[in-house]
């Protein structure tokens, strides 16, 4: 039976997160272990000089030749470019009969930080009063849970022109690509934002690299103990051909975790 995304052409998608810190702090033995979220206490999304960037950042995705081109309103996919066009708007409304001021043009990009976190929070809130066909259930701001939210993480989502495959060679030359261009983009980044990294549809190139990885690594150990392995200690062989192939400890890839992880725990605005 083939995989879904195969019959579909699904594109992968190149998906950035800042915020949350790739950490697999769950229980490698225990697939429903999903561990706990760790956030990065470093990221500032209110920054002025963060806003910059990430807008710097998603117009340097597009040029991208990994890059697809997409349809449709996109108010998700970089929040911060469809903030700053709503900051453009008029400040008096005259259909809802209210002044929008600082949320409206007398505010200039990059904004202030008080107004960049209270004005965030009105856009936001409007876009989810949008049907939910047109939007994109992962990209966009998330907020902390307080009186007072402010961001806590974001992603930023678009489609790649790379179809999902089973193909390792493939699968391999995307993620390497866009991880490749990923870090380059991150070393620009203001301090607050340096920690931010790439994920997409990776769940079965994991479980291949994975595989791979434990191989060489099987082979190389057991080359390391014949090495060193006398008519006396063959003990010594057995022990880690054992250990090697029945010890599971995967070294699950970013992708993993945030399907484990931070889409449960960040789904929408909370």
């Amino acid at each position: 039976m083939s995989h879904p995304m195969l019959k579909t052409n699904f594109k992968l998608p190149l998906r950035f997160v800042w915020g949350v810190l790739p950490v697999d702090n769950g229980d490698h033995l225990d697939p429903a272990d999903l561990g706990t979220l760790v956030l990065d206490p470093t990221f500032d999304m209110s920054d002025p000089k963060s806003q910059e960037w990430l807008t710097s950042f998603c117009q340097n995705v597009r040029q991208q030749p990994f890059y697809q081109s997409m349809v449709g309103p996109l108010l998700q996919n970089c929040f911060i470019e469809t903030f700053i066009k709503s900051m453009k708007r008029k400040c008096y409304d005259p259909i809802e009969n209210r002044n929008r001021t600082p949320c409206c043009e007398t505010s200039t990009f990059p904004f202030e930080r008080s107004i960049f976190d209270m004005c965030i929070v009105e856009e936001i809130a409007e876009i989810y009063q949008t049907p939910s066909e047109f939007l994109n259930p992962v990209a966009g701001p998330r907020f902390s849970k307080d009186n007072f939210p402010t961001i806590k993480a974001v992603v930023v989502e678009y489609d790649s022109n790379y179809s999902y495959s089973m193909s390792y060679e493939h699968m391999h030359e995307f993620y390497t690509k866009v991880e490749e261009w990923m870090k380059e983009e991150l070393k620009t980044a203001p301090d607050n934002m340096k920690n931010g990294w790439f994920i997409s549809e990776l769940h079965f190139y994991d479980l291949q690299r994975e595989l791979q990885s434990s191989a060489v690594n099987r082979e190389a150990a057991t080359r390391h103990a014949l090495s060193y392995m006398s008519p006396h200690n063959g003990e010594s062989l057995l022990e880690t051909e054992l250990i090697y192939s029945g010890i599971a400890t995967p070294n699950w890839t970013q992708s993993e975790f945030v399907e484990g992880h931070f889409l449960v725990a960040f789904l929408g605005p909370v």
